[in-house]
């Protein structure tokens, strides 16, 4: 599966750029075109993009190591780091 995405918001964190997919300028058509064009030339990488995205997943976004991130907010927010 393509993650074609651009750098708005949290997206970044999702797709990392020419690892688990692409990213591309926002609002930008030309940088989207030059994103899909560079997929389609890459192909042969997007099983293995895929596979990492997958890795990402569900080493970095579990529900363990988002409860434990945010403990450690809350944890700072109240001076008890």
């Amino acid at each position: 599966m393509l993650q074609l995405a651009t750098r708005v918001g949290g997206l970044p964190e999702l797709v990392r750029d020419d690892e688990s997919g692409f990213l591309v300028a926002p609002a930008d058509k030309r940088a989207l075109c030059a994103g899909i064009a560079r997929a389609w030339s890459e192909r042969q990488r997007l099983a293995e993009m895929g596979a990492n995205a997958r890795r990402l997943i569900d080493e970095e976004y579990t529900w363990e190591r988002q409860a434990e991130t945010t403990m450690a907010a809350y944890r700072q927010l109240l001076g008890r780091t």
